[in-house]
């Protein structure tokens, strides 16, 4: 876990050192995040899915795990829409703030901190919950909530269908079922491998680069940044414990193995590309750059609270 942290907070402090002695701008940001999304991400669902899919494949006691993010993102739609209706927060933050915060980082972050804080033999548990219910729920219901946002008025259907087509690492996930028939040529793997690997310090030099933590904007911002951590660190942990223990009977590793995901910081993918769509980057990048070292803190101690 030690080496995963390091990395994460390191990349970090890069992209904003960079943006800080001029060495960058933070427009730059927005060709790494189209590296990522376009090809880091895709040749991380290469080195993993058809793998899992041949080797592992799901079982029917298996579907209460990746059920748990497609709660959270409903969940996070009403909750802050709620906020927008009460005129807490506007609509541009509303739609950031679901993006951001509606999405657990249940693999970059989780995997590390969960094989830390639990141990190597979770993580096929933990690669089924990320797999089926975090990057589906964000292929689906992320796409289309961007989208709508983005656009200022419902999309329409075909809009929808063509954004999730033309969208990589959804083809990726397509393209990983036949792929999971055949033998991949090993090259072919370790650079799918590699690439993948990529993502996480690609895509935090980013978020360095858009990183603004000056007194004047968290004094501005301080209002949905507190809603969104709270929501993201605090109130969904909490709820899926009731959840899942309360009214679904899951106990001990299990029941574990959901709260803690559901801990984890804020989404890395979904936060970009809300950023790149332009709704309220400055306060996604702030949610991503505080949320980030803050879960390395939060999740431990939610383990300790209630294992």
């Amino acid at each position: 876990m030690t080496s995963a942290i390091t990395i994460i907070l390191t990349s970090l402090v890069i992209g904003y050192f960079l943006k800080t002695i001029g060495r960058w701008k933070s427009t730059s940001a927005k060709i790494l995040n189209e590296y990522v999304i376009d090809i880091a991400f895709p040749a991380l669902v290469f080195s993993s899915l058809p793998n899992f899919l041949k080797t592992q494949g799901m079982r029917t006691q298996d579907l209460l795990f990746p059920l748990a993010p497609w709660i959270l993102i409903f969940i996070a739609i009403l909750f802050f829409m709620g906020l927008h209706k009460l005129k807490l927060i506007n609509k541009a933050q509303c739609a950031l703030l679901v993006c951001t915060c509606g999405f657990a980082n249940t693999s970059f972050i989780g995997f590390p901190m969960l094989e830390g804080l639990m141990g190597k033999d979770i993580i096929p548990l933990a690669v089924i919950l990320d797999v089926f219910g975090t990057f589906l729920a964000f292929t689906f219901i992320g796409i289309i909530w961007i989208t709508w946002q983005s656009a200022g008025k419902k999309p329409s259907l075909k809009l929808l269908g063509m954004r999730l087509i033309k969208f990589p690492p959804f083809l990726a996930l397509l393209f990983s079922f036949p792929l999971s028939m055949i033998s991949v040529p090993e090259a072919l793997q370790l650079c799918f491998v590699r690439i993948g690997q990529t993502l996480v310090p690609v895509a935090m030099v980013a978020v360095g680069l858009q990183l603004d933590l000056n007194l004047s904007f968290l004094k501005k911002e301080w209002k949905p940044l507190l809603f969104g951590m709270g929501f993201r660190l605090i109130l969904a942990p909490f709820f899926f414990m009731f959840l899942y223990a309360e009214v679904f009977g899951v106990t001990g590793r299990s029941l574990e193995l959901v709260v803690l995901e559901m801990s984890m910081a804020p989404m890395i993918t979904s936060s970009i590309l809300a950023m790149e769509a332009d709704l309220e980057p400055r306060l996604g990048a702030l949610c991503l750059g505080l949320g980030i070292p803050l879960s390395l803190v939060t999740v431990p101690y939610v383990q300790s609270l209630f294992f």
